[in-house]
Order: structure tokens, then C-alpha cells, then sequence
């Protein structure tokens, strides 16, 4: 009788016992919510207000700048805050390699874009063809020119988040669309 009572709740108790512990430990800080009401994550660099300025300190570093579009109530920005920034791997991949900067579609503050035009954010933004949230683009200057090298727009789970980024830190653009490469990397593994 005792052995039947066990086996046919010991499932149940398990499962409750589970969700009863406390997640495990992530020493990743939570995003929190700025005055604009966007996410930010604490690894991510304020900008300059010169995007010329904010390439320059990429550079000195050895990484590529990245914008960062988002704006307030944008779900799938939420999403990527709270998921794919808090994968370690990732977010040490991204830190390693490039320097983030956030910015408002609908922001108000005036930045300096890479040609010198003075702008608020929302302009920047439709000069930069952004429209919706979130898009990532990825700036370097190649041969004296600054240069968008890949824009990922939207929101994608994990892993390839993390491999759309490797794309960028390796030049993978520069050899094969990201599908291919992607493909020839798989076949590689």
C-alpha cells in the first residue's frame, strides 16, 4: 500500500519539489528600465553622442560597434533583454568583440551621425532605414569609409543569435552570405 501511494504521487512531488527551488544563480544583472522606458543592460556602452567618437573607442579596442534600436513596449526587445542577454556565453562573446551602443527609435536626444549630421534619434533612425524594433547594426570602417557590414533585424533565439554575431567578429560577410556560412561552418563542425 505504502509502495503504491509512493510511486503513483512520487512523480507529482518531484515536480512540485522543483519549482519550489530557487532558479540557479546567474551573476548576469538583470536589465532594468530607463527613463525612456527601454532596457538596459549594465555591459552596454553609453555613447559618446558622436557615433564618429563611439567607432573611434570600437576601434581603439579592437571591436566592431554595434547600434542597438529598440524603443519602449517592443515585446521581442524585451525577449532578447531577458533571454539571450543572459546567456553567459553569449554575452561574453559579445563583450569580447564589440561595443554596443542603445539607441531610441523614438528618441528625442540628438546624436552625430558617422557624417557629421547632428540629428535626435528618431531622425537617425529613419536616415538609417530603421523602422522597427529591434534591429542590430553593425558598423567598421573599411578603407576609410564607415561602412553598416551586417543589420539583423528582428529578434532570433539563441544559438543563432550568438552565431550572427560570430558572423560579424569573424568578416564572415565578406565570404559568404550568412546562410552559406553558416552551411560551410556546420559542414566544417
Amino acid at each position: 500500500m505504502v509502495s503504491t501511494i509512493i510511486r503513483r504521487f512520487l512523480p507529482a512531488f518531484i515536480i512540485v519539489f522543483a519549482y519550489a527551488l530557487p532558479a540557479p544563480a546567474n551573476d548576469i544583472p538583470m536589465a532594468k528600465l530607463n527613463k525612456a522606458g527601454l532596457y538596459v543592460q549594465p555591459w552596454i556602452s553609453k555613447t559618446t553622442g558622436d557615433l564618429r567618437k563611439d567607432l573611434k573607442l570600437a576601434q581603439a579596442d579592437g571591436k566592431t560597434l554595434t547600434l542597438l534600436w529598440e524603443q519602449k513596449g517592443c515585446v521581442y526587445c524585451l525577449k532578447m533583454n531577458m533571454v539571450n542577454f543572459r546567456d553567459h556565453k553569449t554575452v561574453n562573446y559579445i563583450k569580447k568583440n564589440f561595443r554596443v551602443i542603445m539607441m531610441d527609435l523614438r528618441g528625442k536626444s540628438d546624436i552625430t551621425d558617422f557624417d557629421g549630421d547632428r540629428l535626435p534619434q528618431e531622425v537617425l533612425a529613419d536616415k538609417h532605414r530603421v523602422n522597427a524594433t529591434p534591429v542590430t547594426s553593425y558598423f567598421k570602417e573599411i578603407n576609410s569609409t564607415i561602412t553598416e557590414v551586417f543589420r539583423m533585424p528582428g529578434f532570433t533565439g539563441l544559438p543563432l543569435f550568438l552565431n550572427i554575431y560570430e558572423y560579424v567578429a569573424e568578416d564572415g560577410y565578406e565570404k559568404a552570405s550568412l546562410s552559406d556560412w553558416l552551411k560551410a561552418r556546420a559542414k566544417a563542425e
